[in-house]
């Protein structure tokens, strides 16, 4: 018994330095990613293997960290080095696509327990649902002959089956939490609460016991954490339209080829400039597979109701502040294109 404090604290350590190594991990892929953005076109043929890096595409650019650095790279070795896009012929990317929907519900199920470790394999479950996702992507492309060039295929049935499927993936998670959190409310000491700032918002009587008014009012009424997911599931549904909206646009400028020399040296130096890099970084981190990755880590170290108010403050400026930012840009590329 004595030693389970140091060993929970051992515990901690590890997390946080294995924590710090991802986060420096995708700062330093980021900045090369940078400098390869700067030295190549959008869209450049690679038919060798799988690059992170090649061939570059506006989809790509504004693809969320986790998914670019660590869950592409997976699936794209692993239909590599399996063949599985082509020994597994009669599984096709809208079967894919339904099998990782229903994970979905299932890490929505198991994301309404109580029990912390039953939510952390949610988490994981949920993870395996991103693992295929991606698949199903690497997949089509292999079979259509679209090689490695990441981008969405707006005119295709399997493009609206994947959307619907990640929709109601996300839908089922944002039910799961509400349902957890309605069962069992946070302390309404929380309530008010940035993460960085918890001070006590009720007082202890002297003799150590709780006064009348936590009693009454101990936790937080299920409306109120029904809200808080409501909200969330809202910044998801928003962010993932607007960033697919984004996508399109800023591929119809940057990514699309034009013969007059004059226009393309200007969509070159657009693509270089530190104003559309910024706008990629922007939708990076704010995009709803980031959305979904912050929760998702959020639940696994039992500080859901920590992010969701956090989320209810900071994400809902910064996302609309995204949004319009990425607006005015793309009306000034489209000026400074004569488009």
């Amino acid at each position: 018994m004595t030693n389970l404090p140091t060993n929970l604290r051992t515990s901690k350590h590890v997390f946080y330095i294995v924590l710090f190594i991802i986060a420096i991990y995708f700062l330093v892929m980021d900045i090369i990613l940078y400098v390869t953005l700067q030295n190549n076109v959008l869209c450049e043929k690679n038919d060798g293997m799988y690059s992170p890096f090649r061939p570059l595409t506006v989809k790509l650019l504004m693809t969320d960290p986790f998914d670019h650095w660590i869950t592409s790279p997976l699936m794209e070795y692993f239909d590599e080095l399996t063949g599985f896009s082509d020994i597994f012929y009669f599984i096709t990317p809208n079967m894919i696509s339904i099998f990782h929907m229903c994970l979905t519900i299932l890490a929505g199920k198991l994301v309404s327990s109580p029990s912390l470790h039953t939510r952390r394999i949610a988490v994981l479950v949920f993870q395996m649902h991103g693992l295929l996702d991606t698949l199903d992507g690497i997949v089509y492309r292999a079979r259509t002959g679209k090689g490695h060039l990441f981008q969405s295929h707006r005119s295709t049935v399997g493009y609206v089956i994947d959307g619907a499927c990640d929709t109601i993936g996300g839908t089922a998670l944002c039910i799961g939490l509400a349902v957890n959190l309605c069962r069992n409310p946070p302390s309404k000491r929380q309530q008010n609460t940035l993460p960085w700032t918890k001070t006590d918002l009720l007082m202890d009587s002297p003799n150590g016991a709780a006064t009348t008014t936590e009693k009454q009012n101990g936790h937080v009424s299920k409306f109120t954490a029904f809200f808080r997911c409501f909200s969330f599931g809202m910044q998801l549904l928003l962010a993932a339209a607007m960033w697919d909206k984004s996508v399109a646009r800023l591929s119809a400028i940057l990514q699309v080829p034009i013969k007059d020399s004059s226009l393309a040296a200007l969509q070159v130096e657009s693509l270089h400039s530190a104003s559309t890099s910024i706008i990629f970084l922007l939708w990076r981190y704010s995009s709803a597979i980031a959305l979904l990755q912050m929760v998702l880590f959020a639940i696994f170290i039992d500080k859901v109701w920590e992010f969701l108010t956090f989320i209810l403050y900071i994400g809902w400026p910064v996302l609309i502040a995204v949004i319009f930012v990425t607006e005015l840009h793309i009306r000034a590329l489209r000026e400074k294109m004569h488009m």
